[in-house]
């Protein structure tokens, strides 16, 4: 049987519309339907199709359309057939379709259009199509505006298709390139609806085709329409195609691009710009510019490439724009760097706590509500990631573009600002000041930037010594902002010391029930002290409850409104003991009472609003309530209480399940639920759930049971995330409902549950390692692409716990099914025994090494750049991993504000012996270095393998093995010296990352410090480490050390310091001194061990690690600390003891805070011997900023009330006497302290003085990463390019005519040798116009010679010379559209005539089958 295809014209039928157009009256014009026998010869289904459109007159329009219809099906089913037909080739086609492209009627030209997008296939066919003269008639749709928008956007869609084709882009046609220039230039101005089109054909031209976008001059355009679009998709697509040009140096030479005009609208108060249409009336035009210049300059910021051009003269102009004193400009900066760090204040408003929130890490957010993400949002933004030593690639740019801003002198311009500025404008600039001092200590090394004399101008004014301005306020104003501002940053410096704490009852209690503690504890709530605390108050209620329970109200007052509830909570958290003497009437009926208020059918606890004040107390005071309860059922009879609370609860459950079908009728509907306290009878529950006793209660009652019918009858978020967030996970029972949501039918569901998983993640309730990976395991086989994606991200975040990654080597996942990110989860299996195991008992190990070393390391690039793409776009990703169809369609989901290096296989399997071995046996390791040594970055092809091989090198150099051989090889070195000179843009991004991949070791820190790279020496957990100054680590003297036999003095070894000064780095004096106390009698097992308690370096089976894990300690035992760059009190040096257990001493300075200002950097670089400061960096460690807290406190020699101090001079005070100087002092407060304020201070001082410090030394176990991550240069101009006078081209490539070359058209026409007066004045005219030299005036003379020379305009020659003019020329839209109008009357005979010649042609062959095509008549339907 043939195979038939049937083609129908459809178009504004009722087919279409439906019931509506039923009413409408069909066309009584008729039309062919087309049937085409896809098994005839190819050859005259051909022929029957092209000798239909090619006719002039005889077919109406409907047939023709039938035809090029069933063209296009014919096209997309036999598609080989069509491009290898010998009879009709691809030129002959397309000479045939031109026919259609000068047909009369839109509807034929916007098929004839859609064929030849569907036709083309090849770089040849734009090449046959270009020689044929069909882009001037593509140019001609484009131009005219006639009711013809379904051309224009088919024409605009041919384009797209040139730009995809594989080469297409480098013939791309110059005319359609001009025309798309002009309605770029103009298209806003003119309303033109392809306007963005356009700008988005020419931004994917700038990026396939750059030499070609810079000839035509279309830089000038897409930079002239920054300032015209409000849409952050548009700016970053102009913007991001213009830094593309930027990384390539043939393409950096040739467009001389400067981004410092964006910063025009904020420097100059006379800035205009008339390129664009008013479309929101209530924007004048510098308001316009201004949000333009904010969007373009935030947009460059972001970016690497963006930030390498603009750091210079750009960056520095814009920070000096703050001392304009324009109230518009300096709130638009403001915006611009809140904005760029990531700063969102609720409001503009000169209330301080209401802006000092935006800082607070802490603070309610509007996607925690129930209704949005709830717990799961807050866990993400308030619980740390697991993932503490390893690269944020985000934070790692973040760190940089802070460095550059402070370079720029941003400090000192927001303190004019502060200073200088309304109330609404200083506060703002006070927040984001104190938020830019907090990343300054988080993301900067002090040895790059030191802030402590940063803001001189501040402390000055702050003291009344400013200068006077007659354009200023008055001194006493000044003054009074300095001091407010002060007291601003003191109090921003105490959120930040804080830390993110759990806001909701729903978090605090599940990280109760998982026993994991915030990651920066306010010290006031310090272990130790915490602990006293909780002492003391239990002696205080336990001593006299009975005055207590009496000042509490309970039992003297029936409103719970007017009772004590700060009385009320101390009774039922710490007086257990009290309270079970139930057979006493006061405690009976206290107990009665707060179970009476708490029952649902009383109807008072249940309706209070959340948002009332002591709402959070009503609920504490329940949940200690209900656990005395049910800890004491057994033993007494206030069981009989918990019974009834929980039975008048089940009530309410039961409610709930009948009305399933519509829950608000329920009296716990879901918007009760939602905005009262009734929500805190599920975390009643919950409580209960945590504890065996309560666990068998709520089984007793049916409770789970309830639950359970709940979550399965009723789809309700809101009922799903209470119960989830409610229970504790230590029990099977709600583990089993967890199951039991994570296997829903409803993908909502299904989805809400698998985030509720990274919550339990981060929280780590009991033996989650092993349940918690089967479910997420389980998740990843989901049918429901975005459960399946948001489980793998889980995972990744939780393989950094080893317990977890051991769980999951041990269920053997199909990490295969889920792509390539499966792949980098199971290159993380080898850094354990077990799982290198797996790999090597599967074969996976020797397969996954050929994998990465054969293309995976090249693809690690693609997906790491593709990552940090996605992370600065505001384009998001939907949760199946798809980007949206549509803009309007666009995630919501903010940006993130972490994006954690994915794992890479040379990182992982040099953690274990074999796998090291294996690496280097099949890695080709010595390839990779030599690729990095060449750094060869000609093509696109060579730079993908440089970066790849610096990925992998980078990650190989974590381990110390691997970072002896890049050491040796020269490979890090080379790196940064890469990172200087490299003329490629992205690869000098990836170098920057690479070499803070290296900064995650202590070894590797080293080497980059001796190379000019400092790095921040702390995981990404700790808040505010203890800084310690830096020693010159002596690796090439370290390896003769070992060689040596060694005999230490016992008199050096008291003073600690061998009996040497450490003098200049790798000294030759040093090691000869050295060698002369070499002692031959000693063993070097015996030296290498005295050397192991003299140092902090790790020990193994080739002795000490070169340069390696003690970072910035001393490795001469004697050494002086520098206190936490936090503290703010006087400084305090202390002496550690080499001796195994360490001891403190205080050291008494020997010159004044002003003489060490004062000291000169020759005379820090020096080295001093004994007491004196060794320290190279000990002037710049001068840290007294004050947003600073000291996380240690030190006491001094002169505090008498910590030390006791030995006359004797060789005595040293031992740590354990310091530690217990400061616990008498806690010891020595009597409960009623508690409520004196002073007393309570000096109980925080206390505290604070014994918390133990951050920093921690590196061990002699610790493999792999122990820092976060992050180095910088001193030298910001290592990795920026060194800036140049780039100013942008707006000079246009314009081609000059060749005499006697004839264009395609105009090998149609004979060409005559004496060209008529009339030809000669209308290419004059033109020629004029073109060149806007009298423009109206030359516009009429073109009309008035139209009107009297019609035939003129009728030549197809003088058209063909006109299309290489606009082809040649950039022409302002308006002109085109003129001059096209004016040949809107040509035949084009010419054209008809030359396709005709061509089916004649093919007509000569006979065909295999005569019938092909079939006509039927049918009731016309117009085609849309």
């Amino acid at each position: 049987m043939s195979n038939f295809l049937y083609l129908k014209t459809v178009g504004k039928g009722p087919e279409r519309h439906g019931p509506r157009t039923q009413r409408q009256q069909p066309r009584k014009e008729s039309s062919k339907g087309v049937l085409i026998d896809l098994n005839a010869d190819p050859s005259y289904i051909l022929r029957s199709i092209l000798e239909n459109i090619i006719q002039k007159d005889g077919t109406s329009k409907v047939k023709k359309l039938a035809y090029l219809n069933a063209f296009v099906k014919f096209i997309q089913e036999r598609r080989p057939v069509v491009s290898s037909n010998k009879t009709f080739d691809m030129r002959d086609i397309l000479i045939c379709l031109r026919v259609p492209l000068v047909d009369e009627s839109p509807v034929v030209r916007v098929a004839a259009l859609r064929v030849i997008r569907y036709l083309l296939c090849s770089e040849e066919d734009v090449i046959t199509m270009n020689s044929l003269g069909i882009p001037s008639l593509v140019v001609r749709s484009l131009d005219i505006v006639l009711n013809n928008s379904g051309e224009r956007i088919q024409a605009a869609r041919l384009a797209q298709r040139i730009l995809a084709l594989p080469r297409g882009a480098c013939h791309f046609p110059r005319p359609i390139t001009r025309a798309l220039l002009a309605i770029a230039f103009d298209g806003q101005l003119e309303n033109d609806k392809l306007h963005r089109t356009s700008l988005s054909i020419l931004a994917q031209l700038a990026l396939v085709n750059p030499m070609e976008f810079v000839g035509c001059g279309c830089v000038r355009v897409l930079l002239h329409s920054v300032f015209g679009s409000l849409s952050p998709m548009v700016l970053e697509g102009i913007l991001g195609s213009l830094l593309h040009l930027l990384n390539f140096p043939q393409t950096r030479q040739a467009v001389c691009l400067s981004f410092q005009g964006l910063v025009a609208p904020l420097t100059d108060l006379h800035f205009k710009h008339t390129g664009h249409l008013q479309q929101d009336k209530q924007l004048d035009e510098r308001e316009l510019a201004y949000r333009s210049s904010k969007m373009g300059i935030e947009i460059l910021l972001r970016s690497w490439s963006g930030l390498c051009s603009f750091w210079g003269c750009g960056l520095e102009a814009l920070v000096q724009s703050l001392s304009i004193q324009h109230h518009e400009i300096r709130v638009t900066i403001l915006d611009l760097l809140c904005s760029v760090i990531g700063l969102e204040f609720p409001t503009w408003t000169d209330e301080v706590n209401v802006a000092i929130s935006a800082v607070d890490p802490s603070h309610p957010q509007d996607k925690w509500k129930i209704y949005k993400g709830f717990i799961v949002e807050e866990a993400m933004a308030v619980l740390p990631h697991l993932a503490t030593t390893t690269p944020d690639l985000r934070g790692n740019h973040m760190g940089l573009l802070v460095f550059c801003l402070v370079q720029k002198g941003l400090l000192e311009a927001l303190v004019g600002v502060i200073l200088t500025s309304d109330t609404f404008l200083a506060v703002r600039a006070t927040v984001l000041l104190g938020e830019i001092l907090s990343l300054v200590d988080k993301l900067l090394p002090v040895e790059v930037f030191d802030p402590s004399g940063a803001m001189p101008s501040l402390l000055q004014e702050a003291m009344g010594g400013g200068v006077d301005s007659p354009y200023a306020h008055s001194p006493q104003l000044k003054q009074q902002r300095a001091l407010e501002a002060i007291t601003v940053l003191a109090r921003i410096q105490e959120i930040k010391a804080k830390g993110p704490q759990p806001q909701s009852v729903f978090l605090r209690a599940q990280v109760a029930f998982g026993g994991t503690q915030s990651r920066n504890r306010y010290t006031f709530r310090d272990r130790l002290g915490e602990l006293q605390l909780h002492r003391i108050l239990r002696g205080e209620v336990d001593g006299n409850p009975g005055k207590i329970l009496k000042e509490s109200l309970v039992l003297t007052s029936k409103d719970p409104m007017s009772w004590n509830w700060d009385s009320v909570a101390p009774l039922v958290k710490w007086c257990p003991g009290a309270l079970r003497r139930i057979e006493d009437s006061n405690w009976r009926m206290f107990l009665r009472r707060l179970v009476d208020f708490y029952k649902p059918s009383s109807n008072l606890f249940d309706r209070i609003e959340i948002e009332k004040e002591n709402s959070n107390l009503y609920i504490e005071v329940g949940l200690s309530l209900v656990e005395f309860l049910a800890e004491g059922v057994q033993n007494f009879s206030g069981g009989v209480l918990l019974e009834e609370l929980l039975v008048d609860i089940c009530v309410n459950l039961d409610e709930i399940v009948r009305e399933r079908e519509n829950p608000h009728l329920a009296l716990w509907n879901p918007s009760k639920l939602e905005r009262t306290l009734a929500q805190a009878y599920f975390l009643f529950l919950g409580r209960l759930s945590h504890t065996p006793k309560g666990l068998r209660v709520l089984e007793k009652g049916g409770i789970p049971m309830r639950l359970r019918e709940i979550l399965s009858l009723l789809q309700n978020d809101i009922y799903l995330k209470l119960i989830l967030a409610s229970l504790s996970y230590t029990q099977e029972m709600s583990r089993s409902l967890l199951r039991l949501v994570l296997g829903s039918v409803d993908e909502r569901v299904r989805l809400y549950g698998t985030k509720f998983l990274r919550l339990l993640v981060r929280v780590k309730p009991l033996n989650f390692s092993q349940w918690g990976a089967e479910f997420l395991v389980k998740q990843l086989e989901d049918r429901s692409p975005a459960v399946a994606l948001t489980a793998l991200s889980i995972i990744e975040e939780a393989i950094h716990d080893k317990l977890f990654l051991e769980s999951l080597i041990a269920l053997r996942p199909p990490l295969e099914r889920v792509g390539e990110r499966g792949i980098l989860v199971r290159a993380c299996f080898g850094s354990l025994p077990s799982g290198l195991k797996y790999l090597q008992e599967g074969g996976l190990l020797e397969r996954d090494i050929y994998l990465w070393t054969r293309h995976f390391n090249k693809r690690y690039v693609e997906l790491v750049e593709g990552s940090m793409r996605d992370c600065v776009s505001s384009l998001r990703r939907g949760e199946d991993g798809k980007y949206p169809e549509r803009a309007s369609r666009n995630s919501s989901t903010p940006t993130p504000s972490h994006l954690f290096l994915p794992p890479h296989l040379y990182a992982q399997l040099p953690l274990q012996r074999q796998g090291m071995d294996a690496l280097i046996q099949h890695g080709q390791i010595n390839e990779l270095i030599q690729t990095v040594l060449d750094g060869c970055c000609g093509d696109t092809e060579a730079s993908r393998e440089c970066k790849s091989a610096v990925w992998a090198l980078a990650h190989f150099g974590t381990s110390s093995e691997g970072l002896s051989v890049l050491e040796a090889e020269g490979i890090i070195d080379r790196m940064v010296e890469l990172a200087r000179t490299s003329p490629l843009l992205s690869l000098r991004h990836t170098i920057f990352h690479a070499l803070c991949l290296f900064a995650t070791t202590h070894a590797g820190a080293e080497t980059l410090r001796r190379l000019g790279w400092y790095s921040v020496p702390r995981s990404h957990q700790e808040a505010y480490p203890l800084w310690i100054p830096h020693v010159p680590v002596l690796s090439s003297a370290l390896r003769r050390l070992k060689e040596l036999d060694l005999e230490i003095d016992q008199e050096d070894e008291k003073e600690g310091n061998l009996g040497l000064s450490p003098p200049e780095e790798d000294s030759p004096d040093w090691l000869e001194r050295v060698e002369e106390k070499r002692t031959p009698k000693q063993s070097f097992s015996r030296i290498r061990k005295r050397l192991s308690s003299l140092t902090s370096t790790r020990s193994g089976d080739d002795g000490l690690d070169d340069g390696g894990g003690d970072w910035g300690l001393s490795r001469f035992g004697s050494w002086r600390m520098r206190k936490s760059r936090s503290e703010t009190g006087p400084e305090t040096d202390i002496k550690l003891d080499p001796s195994p257990s360490s001891r403190l001493e205080p050291i008494q300075s020997s010159s004044s805070l002003q003489q060490r200002h004062s000291l000169s950097s020759s005379q820090r670089d020096g080295s001093v011997i004994g007491g004196e400061d060794i320290f190279p960096e000990r002037g710049v460690g001068m840290y007294r900023s004050v947003i600073r807290r000291p996380l240690i406190r030190v006491p001094t020699s002169s505090d008498s009330e910590f030390f006791r101090i030995d006359p004797s001079p060789g005595r040293r005070a031992s740590l354990r006497e310091v530690k217990t100087g400061s616990l008498d002092r806690h010891f020595l407060l009597s409960p009623r302290d508690l409520f004196n304020e002073s007393k309570l201070q000096r109980v925080h001082t206390s505290l604070t003085s014994i918390s133990t410090p951050s920093y921690r030394s590196p061990t002699g176990d610790v493999k792999g990463p122990q820092l976060m991550g992050l180095c910088l240069p001193k030298d910001i101009c290592f990795i920026f390019l060194e800036e140049k006078s780039l100013s942008t081209d707006n000079t246009e490539c314009r081609i000059l005519l060749t005499p006697g070359v004839k264009t395609p058209l105009r090998d149609l026409v004979e060409t005559k040798k004496d060209v008529d007066k009339v030809q000669e004045d209308i290419l004059r005219l033109m020629s004029s116009i073109i060149s806007a030299i009298g423009v109206k005036t030359t516009e009429q003379s073109l009309l008035r010679l139209k009107q009297k020379y019609p035939e003129g305009f009728q030549d197809l020659g003088i058209y063909t010379d006109f299309c290489d003019l606009v082809s040649e020329y950039n022409v302002r839209l308006s002109l085109r559209r003129f001059l096209q109008e004016l040949f809107l009357d040509i035949p084009y005979n010419e054209v008809y005539e030359a396709a005709k010649r061509v089916v004649e042609r093919g007509a000569r062959e006979k065909p295999t089958k005569n019938v092909s095509i079939e006509e039927k008549e049918e009731d016309y339907i117009d085609l849309k």
